[in-house]
């Protein structure tokens, strides 16, 4: 037996609007909070072992990136979409990124560039499902990334999926 249940509203006990059903099924969340962040690095490159460090931040809704760190704090558990774009400063073929908790535990690898050529572009994104109070940051896992003043790379963002 199939069970219905009719709303067009659920509300908090103190009569805030959590959630709203329209007539053709359309649904809003108008307190649901936008987590995101953006931030590049103005200064050298960085060599393998390293965390990278992007120390200008374009944007960063709720102050959960650390621009002396490195590190994002996750706010809410759930999944979290991650990205990087930057470039290789290796000549000996091979750029790796790591993203990795504080703890230094690796998460995943990224991306990986094999070219012997200067300033090759490499790129990474990933959906994690993390848990709230969770970090994350970056790392050089071999070779080294390009950095300069007045480039905006490499580049660093993420949000909240749900």
């Amino acid at each position: 037996m199939a069970s219905e249940l009719g709303v067009q509203t659920i509300q908090h006990t103190n009569g805030t609007d959590a959630l709203t059903i329209s007539s053709t099924g359309d649904v809003t969340m108008p307190n649901r909070k936008i987590y995101h962040w953006h931030a590049y690095r103005d200064a050298g490159d960085v060599g393998v072992n390293t965390d990278i460090v992007f120390d200008n931040e374009i944007s960063d809704s709720d102050g959960i990136y650390d621009n002396t760190t490195g590190i994002v704090t996750i706010p809410v558990t759930g999944v979290w979409q991650i990205n990087f774009i930057g470039m290789s400063s290796d000549t000996a073929g091979n750029t790796g990124i790591g993203l990795f908790d504080k703890d230094n535990n690796r998460y995943d690898k990224i991306a990986v560039r094999n070219s012997s050529s200067w300033y090759g572009n490499i790129s990474g994104s990933v959906a994690l499902a993390l848990t709230s109070g969770d970090t994350i940051k970056w790392r050089v896992t071999h070779g080294a990334i390009y950095g300069q003043t007045g480039n905006l790379v490499p580049t660093f963002s993420g949000f909240f999926v749900g």
